[in-house]
């Protein structure tokens, strides 16, 4: 029906042919695509695993946090992830590192979408990979964010996750 492509319309990745996007007053068309993405932190459905250090692959959403474990360690309780390992871990297998299954790869994109500290976070299916308990903290966290008044957008198929978390859904056909 087009839900992910909406999600890349509203960040500006395609442009709009028809019609309008607007952000407050301002048409999406008209508005410099840089200055948008300095106000939005976007999980993707694809996201990628970095093979950096822990630290590295939360913080290159937010270089200006790199070194600050206190906010790290805040985001990575926050989506649930409590492996017990060092920030400057290596990641991936491929470099001496360690793997983590999928479902904590998807924490670690939810922590650097948070880390980043946007007024907008688009979220493209980001409970895709984690089990039911995971799903009841992530849910936790999105609605902990939107009450300190982040603007949360989540994209999704599974209609219970967003009835149990959101103040309006938007059905897509």
């Amino acid at each position: 029906s087009g839900k992910s492509t909406l999600a890349k319309l509203i960040l500006g990745l395609y442009p709009v042919l028809k019609g309008t996007i607007r952000w407050g007053e301002i048409d999406l068309n008209q508005r410099m695509v840089e200055n948008l993405y300095r106000h939005i932190s976007v999980v993707s459905q694809n996201f990628v695993k970095y093979y950096l250090t822990l630290r590295e692959n939360i913080g290159i959403s937010c270089v200006e946090k790199l070194e600050s474990d206190p906010e790290i360690i805040r985001v990575l309780e926050q989506v649930g992830f409590t492996e017990k390992i060092s920030l400057n871990q290596q990641l991936g297998t491929e470099y001496g590192g360690v793997d983590f299954s999928l479902g904590q790869w998807q924490k670690l994109a939810i922590a650097r979408g948070i880390l980043r500290n946007a007024e907008i976070i688009v979220m493209d299916e980001p409970t895709s990979a984690l089990d039911p308990k995971l799903v009841m903290q992530v849910s936790k966290t999105i609605k902990d964010l939107a009450n300190i008044g982040k603007a949360i957008i989540i994209v999704t198929h599974d209609i219970s996750f967003a009835e149990k978390i959101s103040d309006r859904i938007i059905e897509v056909r």
